[in-house]
């Protein structure tokens, strides 16, 4: 079954549990930056369809001044290759029943190896080797990425301020600014020999810039924190 790959591999506003002592005594303050690049390769070849799809970032999360801890750096890779039997398909619109193909392999990995965004994601590039499992046969392989994204349009901005009081249990504001700007991708992504991107395809670079802010109160019992 094919996988949704992150678009963000962060959940910004997740709950999590936090001690109501820390929440009364200290405000939770923090930001993040999060740079974030996506492409999907499709091809068909010999009744065969390919798609490969790409996630890629690079975040640091800072805590409030003065509030301790240096600054922390992440990057997360995901990779996807699905082949399908498209002739199945065929066979069966002109049979009159329809229906999808036969899913014959389907690669998934993840690593730890970071985006490395230029500029003001005018460009970023991705080179990794990143360990994938076929869930169709169980096979075990490395996947060889060099792909590069350049933009091909100007930032659009998304700013988003939120403001609430949760009575007797905390008053939250947050604060982001995410850009968008389409891309051009091209490069190799190596498994088992092959190159299964040929050409060029269009992608999408991102940037989220965010900022939260949680005033708590202790003597109500809560335990739930969304500033992290």
């Amino acid at each position: 079954m094919t996988r949704t790959l992150l678009s963000l591999l962060f959940s910004l506003g997740l709950a999590v549990a936090l001690p109501a002592t820390a929440l009364a005594d200290t405000p939770l303050e923090n930001h993040v930056l999060s740079r974030d690049a996506y492409a999907t390769f499709s091809s068909t070849q010999g009744g065969l369809s390919t798609s490969v799809l790409v996630s890629s970032s690079a975040s640091l999360f800072m805590p409030a001044h003065g509030a301790g801890g240096g600054v922390q750096r992440q990057g997360l890779t995901s990779l996807e290759i699905v082949v399908e039997e498209t002739s199945a398909a065929v066979a069966a619109a002109a049979g009159g029943g329809g229906g999808g193909g036969t899913v014959v392999a389907d690669w998934f990995g993840q690593a730890r190896v970071p985006l490395h965004p230029r500029g003001n994601m005018a460009s970023a590039r991705l080179t990794a080797v990143i360990p994938m499992v076929d869930e169709v046969s169980g096979q075990e392989a490395d996947v060889v990425v060099s792909l590069f994204w350049r933009a091909t349009s100007r930032a659009e901005h998304n700013p988003v301020h939120f403001h609430h009081r949760y009575p007797g249990i905390v008053i939250l504001n947050t604060n982001s600014n995410d850009t968008f700007r389409e891309a051009v991708v091209s490069g190799t992504v190596m498994l088992n020999g092959v190159n299964w991107t040929p050409g060029s395809t269009d992608g999408l670079l991102t940037t989220t810039r965010f900022h939260c802010r949680q005033i708590g109160h202790g003597h109500s019992g809560s335990d739930w924190g969304v500033c992290f």
